[in-house]
Protein backbone atom coordinates (compact mmCIF):
# COMPACT_ATOMS: atom_id res chain seq x y z
CA UNK A 1 0.00 0.00 0.00
CA UNK A 2 1.38 3.42 -0.94
CA UNK A 3 0.72 6.78 0.65
CA UNK A 4 1.67 10.38 -0.05
CA UNK A 5 3.37 12.91 2.18
CA UNK A 6 2.15 16.26 0.88
CA UNK A 7 4.62 19.15 1.10
CA UNK A 8 3.23 22.64 1.65
CA UNK A 9 5.26 25.83 1.90
CA UNK A 10 4.31 27.76 5.03
CA UNK A 11 5.03 31.31 6.16
CA UNK A 12 8.64 32.28 5.67
CA UNK A 13 10.71 29.32 4.58
CA UNK A 14 9.05 26.62 6.68
CA UNK A 15 7.71 23.43 5.12
CA UNK A 16 4.77 21.39 6.34
CA UNK A 17 4.89 17.71 5.41
CA UNK A 18 1.65 15.91 6.18
CA UNK A 19 -0.12 12.64 5.60
CA UNK A 20 -3.85 12.91 6.33
CA UNK A 21 -4.38 9.14 6.03
CA UNK A 22 -1.86 8.56 8.86
CA UNK A 23 -2.86 11.63 10.85
CA UNK A 24 0.75 12.80 10.94
CA UNK A 25 2.25 16.19 10.28
CA UNK A 26 5.85 17.45 10.34
CA UNK A 27 7.27 20.97 10.29
CA UNK A 28 10.70 21.65 8.78
CA UNK A 29 11.59 25.04 10.24
CA UNK A 30 14.14 27.15 8.39
CA UNK A 31 14.19 30.52 10.14
CA UNK A 32 14.65 33.35 7.64
CA UNK A 33 16.20 30.94 5.15
CA UNK A 34 19.14 30.59 7.55
CA UNK A 35 20.46 27.58 9.36
CA UNK A 36 20.19 25.57 11.61
CA UNK A 37 17.14 23.67 10.41
CA UNK A 38 14.75 22.10 12.93
CA UNK A 39 12.50 19.13 12.15
CA UNK A 40 9.46 18.58 14.40
CA UNK A 41 6.57 16.17 14.42
CA UNK A 42 3.50 18.28 15.22
CA UNK A 43 0.60 15.81 15.09
CA UNK A 44 -0.81 14.10 16.99
CA UNK A 45 1.69 15.14 19.74
CA UNK A 46 4.39 17.82 19.23
CA UNK A 47 7.85 16.21 19.30
CA UNK A 48 11.27 17.60 18.40
CA UNK A 49 13.09 15.16 16.10
CA UNK A 50 16.38 16.88 15.29
CA UNK A 51 18.24 20.06 14.45
CA UNK A 52 20.97 20.15 11.82
CA UNK A 53 23.22 22.66 10.13
CA UNK A 54 25.03 22.42 6.82
CA UNK A 55 28.08 24.69 6.78
CA UNK A 56 30.02 25.94 3.81
CA UNK A 57 33.34 26.45 5.59
CA UNK A 58 33.12 24.13 8.58
CA UNK A 59 31.77 20.70 9.56
CA UNK A 60 28.08 19.91 9.12
CA UNK A 61 26.40 18.77 12.33
CA UNK A 62 23.21 17.22 13.69
CA UNK A 63 21.57 16.94 17.10
CA UNK A 64 19.05 14.11 17.29
CA UNK A 65 16.46 14.29 20.08
CA UNK A 66 18.08 13.22 23.34
CA UNK A 67 21.59 13.01 21.89
CA UNK A 68 24.70 15.19 21.80
CA UNK A 69 25.80 17.28 18.81
CA UNK A 70 27.75 15.15 16.32
CA UNK A 71 29.14 15.40 12.78
CA UNK A 72 26.40 14.88 10.20
CA UNK A 73 28.48 12.29 8.34
CA UNK A 74 28.27 9.96 11.38
CA UNK A 75 24.46 9.93 11.03
CA UNK A 76 24.28 10.06 7.23
CA UNK A 77 27.58 9.16 5.51
CA UNK A 78 28.04 9.16 1.75
CA UNK A 79 28.89 6.03 -0.19
CA UNK A 80 29.73 5.35 -3.82
CA UNK A 81 30.58 9.00 -4.40
CA UNK A 82 31.46 9.76 -7.99
CA UNK A 83 30.75 12.46 -10.51
CA UNK A 84 27.78 10.42 -11.78
CA UNK A 85 26.31 9.07 -8.56
CA UNK A 86 26.24 9.84 -4.86
CA UNK A 87 24.38 7.86 -2.20
CA UNK A 88 23.65 9.12 1.31
CA UNK A 89 23.16 6.27 3.76
CA UNK A 90 21.31 6.20 7.09
CA UNK A 91 19.85 3.68 9.51
CA UNK A 92 16.15 4.07 10.15
CA UNK A 93 14.47 3.76 13.51
CA UNK A 94 13.71 0.17 12.47
CA UNK A 95 17.47 -0.59 12.27
CA UNK A 96 17.38 -1.07 8.48
CA UNK A 97 19.80 0.68 6.10
CA UNK A 98 18.36 3.16 3.59
CA UNK A 99 20.07 5.15 0.83
CA UNK A 100 19.07 8.48 -0.71
CA UNK A 101 20.24 9.18 -4.23
CA UNK A 102 20.33 12.66 -5.67
CA UNK A 103 18.71 12.77 -9.09
CA UNK A 104 18.11 15.59 -11.52
CA UNK A 105 14.40 15.75 -10.63
CA UNK A 106 14.93 15.34 -6.87
CA UNK A 107 16.04 12.76 -4.33
CA UNK A 108 14.77 9.16 -4.21
CA UNK A 109 15.11 6.73 -1.32
CA UNK A 110 16.17 3.11 -1.85
CA UNK A 111 16.35 -0.03 0.25
CA UNK A 112 18.38 -2.88 -1.23
CA UNK A 113 18.43 -1.10 -4.65
CA UNK A 114 14.60 -0.92 -4.75
CA UNK A 115 13.02 2.57 -4.81
CA UNK A 116 10.77 3.01 -1.79
CA UNK A 117 10.21 6.80 -1.72
CA UNK A 118 10.18 9.22 -4.64
CA UNK A 119 9.99 12.99 -4.48
CA UNK A 120 7.71 14.79 -6.94
CA UNK A 121 8.43 18.50 -7.42
CA UNK A 122 5.82 21.12 -8.05
CA UNK A 123 6.30 22.45 -11.59
CA UNK A 124 3.06 24.37 -12.09
CA UNK A 125 0.66 26.02 -9.66
CA UNK A 126 -1.82 23.18 -10.20
CA UNK A 127 0.69 20.51 -9.24
CA UNK A 128 1.22 19.40 -5.69
CA UNK A 129 4.62 18.67 -4.21
CA UNK A 130 4.87 15.35 -2.37
CA UNK A 131 6.81 12.26 -1.40
CA UNK A 132 5.34 9.01 -2.69
CA UNK A 133 5.98 6.22 -0.17
CA UNK A 134 5.66 2.80 -1.79
CA UNK A 135 5.56 0.64 1.33
CA UNK A 136 3.24 1.28 4.29
CA UNK A 137 5.63 -0.56 6.64
CA UNK A 138 7.88 2.54 6.42
CA UNK A 139 5.59 4.29 8.92
CA UNK A 140 7.88 2.89 11.64
CA UNK A 141 10.84 4.95 10.38
CA UNK A 142 9.00 7.98 9.02
CA UNK A 143 10.76 10.42 11.37
CA UNK A 144 14.17 9.57 9.90
CA UNK A 145 12.83 9.57 6.34
CA UNK A 146 11.45 13.12 6.80
CA UNK A 147 14.63 14.27 8.57
CA UNK A 148 16.97 12.86 5.90
CA UNK A 149 14.73 14.21 3.12
CA UNK A 150 15.08 17.69 4.68
CA UNK A 151 18.87 17.21 4.70
CA UNK A 152 18.85 16.06 1.06
CA UNK A 153 16.84 19.09 0.01
CA UNK A 154 19.39 21.40 1.65
CA UNK A 155 22.46 19.76 0.00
Amino acid sequence: MTFQLVITHQKGYDLQISCPSLGSQYIVSIPNHQLPVTVKWTAPVPTHIATFKLNLFSKDWIILEGEEKKPLNTFMPTSSFSIFSCWYVFKGQDGEEYRWRLREDGPALFKENIPIVTYYRKYKNEDKEYLEVYNSSLQNTLDHIILTFAIMERL
